[in-house]
């Protein structure tokens, strides 16, 4: 027999009960299959550069800090399960890791490990990690050059840590907003029509509702290679993910949308040219004499 749920009253409520509430809402207006294009595509990135990171290594551990469900750390265990390989990963969100560690059990996976902790802060020992990950993190962060000091800590001597964040100078974007400028906002208003409902029905601001919520430290790309520089790290940079992200309007022009995931695919040939990419792909390494 059925069990009626009682329905809360909007007092009773907490903070993060709303906030929740907020982006899960939000979720049905912003989302389309551009955008899920775009997490595909910097996923598949970050993937196989960490594997590639991983070859020639014997017993390597892995920590990637920002972790969150485990998507990108359980997919490197997946591509390289051989023996001898520890993955730790670190998130503060304790239900996200909750997820990850149900994965991890179905899995069957007995060399990953999981720690509820701050990035800036993880406890890990110094030096312990071969390869260190962190996937669109650092943009969230009000001073990004702590967690490039901690990677740098936790990172061994001759070690490889791989940061992904969007990437202010990627030609599309600059070239919008030139565009926009011109137009006295008209272009902004027309790319995300119909993300009203984002911000009138769930109380986002006009920014926030144009999906750079919690993005504090958006950088072009060669200020994050000084900032990784100026931590000790040698930085090379890579495109991270597609050419543009996906706004409502992309997914309206489907025919517009498989024209950019030619582009796309022509432009994987050059992965140098990291300013034709959203989102920046970053592989540091530390001097083995350090």
């Amino acid at each position: 027999m059925s069990e009626p749920i009682p329905i809360p009253s909007r007092e009773s409520l907490s903070e993060t009960d709303i906030k929740t509430d907020r982006w899960q809402e939000s979720i049905y207006v912003e989302e389309n299959y551009t955008v899920d294009y775009t997490h595909y595509d910097q996923h598949r990135s970050l993937v196989r550069n960490v594997v590639k990171a991983l070859e020639g290594r014997a017993a390597v551990t892995v920590a990637d800090l920002g972790c969150g469900e485990g998507l990108n750390l359980l997919a490197v265990c997946r591509r390289a399960p051989r023996e001898g390989v520890r993955y730790i990963g670190v998130d503060l969100n304790r239900a996200a890791l909750k997820r990850a560690a149900n994965r991890i059990a179905y899995r069957g996976y007995r060399n990953v490990e999981l720690l509820a902790g701050d990035v800036l802060d993880t406890g890990l020992p110094a030096a312990s990690a071969d390869v260190v990950v962190s996937s669109e993190v650092i943009e969230h962060l009000r001073d990004p050059q702590r967690l490039l000091r901690e990677i740098w800590r936790v990172l061994a001597p001759g070690g490889t840590a791989i940061i992904t964040t969007p990437n202010l100078s990627n030609y599309p974007r600059r070239i919008g907003n030139l565009a926009d400028r011109l137009l006295r906002g008209r272009l902004r208003d027309r790319a995300y029509a119909g993300m009203a409902d984002r911000a009138e029905g769930t109380g986002f601001t006009p920014d926030e509702a144009a999906g750079i919520l919690g993005h504090v430290s958006e950088k072009p790309a060669r200020a994050w290679r000084q900032l990784a520089r100026q931590a000790g790290f040698r930085a090379r940079l890579y495109r991270g993910s597609t050419l543009v992200y996906g706004y409502p309007w992309l997914a309206r022009h489907p025919a517009l949308f498989g024209l950019f995931c030619l582009a796309d695919g022509l432009l994987g040939c050059l992965p140098r040219w990291f300013d034709t990419s959203h989102d920046l792909l970053m592989v540091m390494t530390k001097d083995p004499g350090v």
